[in-house]
């Protein structure tokens, strides 16, 4: 009996330490969650979508792409990324030209909501790009954010792994900067 009352004095007394100190790491940087729930006080949450996602299967720059995938919330003038989610090759829909819910990410309120940016980082050559599509919320404690796969990330990937492999270009080079810049 006195062993099991000690584990719950134990597991009470790491909770109220936890509840000590997690507001304060999640106000000032952020979080991700699946929970649709109003955010805690002082702290706003961010809704993004994968707007034309691809399975893997579709084609190289999907494959490319899905196989290294995270989602962050980034801020004009904010350390980036502020908040990132990985997303598992599984987890991208099956039917091509897809849009995909990637949760919200939960932030500080007093963040500038027009300077927030949906951002996908992948593993291929460790390319980044962002978007700030917004979509209308008639819920005023959430901001609706997409990001174009189709237009933007894949289009990058595709023009740069033809520009490389297919031309046999070499990275670092002003002849493969042209030919990216002209495939894109």
């Amino acid at each position: 009996m006195k062993t099991i009352i000690a584990a719950v004095i134990s597991a009470l007394a790491v909770l109220v330490l936890l509840c000590a100190f997690a507001p304060t790491v999640m106000a000032s940087q952020g979080y991700w969650t699946a929970s649709d729930a109003y955010p805690p006080k002082g702290l706003k949450k961010y809704h993004l979508f994968l707007d034309e996602t691809f399975p893997s299967s579709a084609f190289r720059a999907a494959q490319l792409v899905n196989e290294d995938l995270k989602v962050c919330l980034e801020f004009t003038h904010e350390p980036k990324p502020l908040v990132c989610h990985p997303i598992r090759e599984s987890d991208i829909p099956s039917t091509n030209n897809s849009i995909m819910d990637v949760g919200y990410f939960v932030v500080s309120d007093k963040l500038n909501e027009t300077e927030a940016s949906a951002c996908v980082e992948i593993g291929y050559r460790h390319m980044d790009s962002c978007w700030s599509g917004r979509i209308e919320s008639k819920d005023p404690y959430e901001i609706k954010i997409y990001y174009d796969m189709n237009r933007l990330i894949y289009d990058d990937v595709y023009a740069y792994d033809a520009c490389l492999n297919d031309n046999h270009l070499k990275e670092g080079t002003k002849e493969l900067d042209e030919c990216v810049s002209n495939l894109s």
